[in-house]
């Protein structure tokens, strides 16, 4: 996930991730727990973050 804008975004939501359960952030090496619902997390500007 990409935010190329000087813009915060604070409690971004993708609705339709593509599965829910523990996922690895890669760029900052962490563990992130995704529901059903979708995931919510904060991505400062131009920034970027890849879960695998």
């Amino acid at each position: 996930m990409g935010n190329f804008s000087d813009t915060y975004l604070s409690g971004y939501c993708i609705p339709n991730f593509p599965g829910a359960g523990t996922w690895h952030e890669w760029m900052y090496n962490k563990i992130v727990e995704v529901g059903e619902e979708g995931f919510k997390f904060d991505l400062p500007e131009w920034s970027a973050q890849v879960f695998v």
